[in-house]
């Protein structure tokens, strides 16, 4: 095997993947838990950013909710995000992320309804919990 040459650290992506390796260092819903693909749609008509996005869902043990959505992309974008937690319909949801420091609240009834609304800068990543209020 052949070595390349010596590349110094980017110290922006080595935090990155460490914060996100000890998030999913303990978490079995990720290994063991539902998965599926969420079809990013329009966030308005000619917006053309939402083919720019890759999204996808998680439900754990003890129905935890996760979303991951990512900007791929060297611009910013915007997209709803259909979940597919049909548990939240009705509820009060706190999205917490836990790459960064976003939290909303929002209508779960819209979350699996219109959607989720993302807006990310280029090559962002959201890791959000969805957790119905007093859980």
């Amino acid at each position: 095997l052949c070595s390349g040459p010596e590349e110094p650290v980017n110290h922006e992506i080595w935090e990155f993947y460490n914060q996100l390796l000890e998030i999913l260092k303990d978490m079995e819903d990720f290994r063991d838990g539902d998965w599926s693909l969420i079809e990013p749609s329009p966030a308005w008509t000619g917006n053309e950013s939402a083919d720019d996005f890759v999204a996808f869902a998680w439900t754990g043990h003890d129905k935890r909710y996760y979303v991951i959505a990512i900007n791929y992309a060297e611009h910013r974008g915007q997209c709803y995000l259909v979940l597919p937690f049909r548990e939240l319909e009705g509820q009060h949801v706190r999205l917490t992320d836990m790459i960064g420091a976003e939290t909303y609240d929002r209508d779960g009834s819209d979350l699996i309804g219109r959607g989720l609304y993302i807006d990310q800068d280029a090559w962002q990543v959201n890791l959000f919990e969805a957790k119905v209020a007093g859980r």
